[in-house]
């Protein structure tokens, strides 16, 4: 990884013949645990704004496309092959449908569509296999070094405060204050339900340590949607935790009574000082998001209702419209994962999508309690960024992970039944031949 950066940073073209030779050395040395990580670490790069870090942008796709490949052509190394993609097979059909709508050239729809589903076939492979081969060691190594950029991001923050900062608020080695939060926020949920199933894969210390790390990095940030994800994930997990009813029930009340939660919670703020902390004059005013929200809701209304216009369609249509929306007050796409899947795939395929998703989460609630706190957290965080609609980004990957490997156990449990039940039916297909012979015999 160091190898790789000097590279990147002495020259953009260096790096792009360095790293897929790398990669491909190490998988002819079957070394797929370090090019899982080598991946993680090119898309946290590919996610910076400085440029001398934009190779990692285009390097990922060959990185991706390359591990596909491996996957395809090592398929008994990976035996047996996750499924994790089965319930999302009607989304990927109707997406898929929806590339023929595109307004421009739809080969580059097609390739979003085609990185979308590879993410959902590497990465749970990719887990699936590191995870049988040695599953302490593989989230011990996960999990430090994730923690070992986090607090890298704090040691840089006195002496470098100023560059890694966007008004005033700290970014640190990602690509901006929101995206730190965001990986925050999936990473707290991580470790939250990995040391729920592992109990003794860390010890207090250790626990106590990586809170810290996190809670500095969300507050150096200042990410109100980081904020309220992190309390609302602790809330409902308690709650679960006690009882699923008194979860469900505890969901309800919150939902009802937001309003007024808002309300107290601004009214602390100002009375403790921290409004400015907590940004509650940009809520004042309105925030861009809201812009983006109306202008996509009004153009799934006029034009992809049921069926979408395929894959980048959200980046299409508001970079056609960059000029109008920045009168307003806007930069960037939709900002809402929901809307992004609607405008694409429309609302046929956003069910299908959403199907898939509470699907995964409910198979796994069975051997977590923090299963469906989890799904309501990211959930919430879907409504602001449209970080779940791409392949490849720190943030899906964490989720898919999450998913698969808390899901094993029961993947594995049905795998056996399945063998079993295949093994008795040859065993009574065999008694059946043997009989058969011995009455031809007597005859």
């Amino acid at each position: 990884m160091v190898f790789w950066t000097i590279c990147g940073l002495a020259s953009s073209s260096l790096a792009y013949a360095v790293v897929p030779i790398t990669v491909i050395f190490l998988k002819l040395r079957h070394r797929y645990k370090e090019i899982f990580f080598g991946f993680i670490f090119i898309i946290i790069l590919s996610d910076q704004r400085y440029s001398f870090f934009a190779f990692a942008k285009n390097v990922k796709e060959v990185y991706f496309f390359l591990m596909g490949v491996f996957l395809l052509f090592d398929r008994k190394l990976f035996t047996p092959l996750s499924h994790f993609i089965s319930p999302f097979i009607g989304f990927f059909g109707i997406a898929l449908f929806c590339t023929l709508f595109y307004p421009e050239d739809y080969l580059n729809s097609l390739l979003k569509l085609l990185a979308y589903t590879l993410a959902y076939l590497n990465y749970p492979n990719y887990t699936s296999k590191l995870y049988r081969d040695d599953p302490i060691n593989f989230l011990h190594f996960y999990i430090y070094f994730l923690m070992f950029l986090l607090t890298l991001n704090v040691a840089l923050y006195l002496p470098f405060s100023g560059q890694l900062s966007i008004s005033g608020r700290y970014m640190g080695i990602m690509g901006n204050p929101n995206s730190l939060g965001l990986f925050c926020t999936i990473l707290a949920i991580f470790i939250t339900i990995i040391t729920d199933i592992e109990k003794d894969l860390f010890t207090r210390k250790q626990k106590i340590f990586f809170w810290v790390v996190i809670i500095l990095n969300v507050l150096l940030a200042r990410s109100r949607t980081t904020f309220i994800t992190i309390a609302m994930f602790g809330i409902f997990g308690f709650a679960f935790k006690r009882s699923s009813l008194f979860g469900l029930l505890t969901v309800v009340l919150l939902f009802i009574t937001n309003y007024y939660i808002v309300e107290i919670v601004q009214t602390l703020a100002q009375a403790l000082g921290l409004q400015e902390f907590l940004r509650l004059n940009e809520i004042e005013k309105g925030s861009g998001r809201i812009i983006a929200w109306v202008f996509a809701w009004k153009e799934i209304n006029e034009n992809t209702f049921f069926l979408g216009n395929g894959f980048d369609y959200t980046n299409y249509f508001f970079g056609i419209n960059h000029d109008k929306l920045s009168l307003l007050g806007h930069q960037g796409n939709a900002h809402n994962s929901y809307l992004t899947f609607w405008l694409e795939t429309g609302l046929i395929g956003l069910l299908f999508f959403m199907y898939g998703f509470v699907k995964s989460f409910l198979n796994m609630s069975y051997k977590t309690r923090y299963a469906i706190p989890a799904m309501f957290a990211i959930s919430f965080t879907m409504f602001f960024e449209s970080w779940f609609t791409a392949g490849m980004n720190p943030y899906l990957i964490q989720v898919l992970m999450i998913l698969v490997l808390v899901d094993l156990p029961r993947v594995a449990e049905a795998e056996k039944e399945k063998e079993m039940r295949e093994s008795q039916v040859e065993e009574e297909q065999l008694n059946r031949l043997s009989h058969f012979s011995f009455l031809r015999k007597e005859n």
